[in-house]
């Protein structure tokens, strides 16, 4: 019946560069899910265990971020350092100066955090 009444497609299958761009095109959009399920991933680790802290960055990521998440990824770590050390920290991995401000705002932040304070051997990993 479908036939007779012409209610009917015929499905469009690219081939050459059409079929490479649709791949293309399926490729992009499964790396910006993952990439925003990363990015929600962090969010919702520093709105649970460190929420202070987007007071310190503007942006969760910025260069100076990601490297205090990467080597300093708990409240407890970064009170164990002085605003010194935390710098020095910074400058292996950015060519600009990170003011000596922030790393002092950021112990502050840290000693200060209202964040969950328990669990921090498994958060680590």
């Amino acid at each position: 019946m479908l036939v007779k009444d012409g209610r009917y497609a015929i499905p469009y299958i690219p081939r050459g560069i059409y079929a490479e761009i649709r791949k293309a095109y399926d490729i992009r959009e499964t790396i910006n899910k993952k990439l925003l399920v990363v990015k929600n991933r962090i969010q919702r680790w520093v709105a649970i265990y460190f929420p202070e802290y987007k007071t310190v960055f503007k942006g969760i990521y910025g260069k100076a971020s990601i490297i205090t998440l990467e080597e300093l990824s708990i409240p407890l770590e970064i009170i164990k350092l002085n605003a010194e050390e935390i710098v020095e920290i910074w400058q292996k991995g950015i060519k600009r100066a990170v003011g000596i401000k922030r790393a002092k705002s950021l112990i502050e932040a840290a000693k200060e955090t209202i964040g969950i304070k328990d669990g921090f051997s498994m958060v680590r990993n």
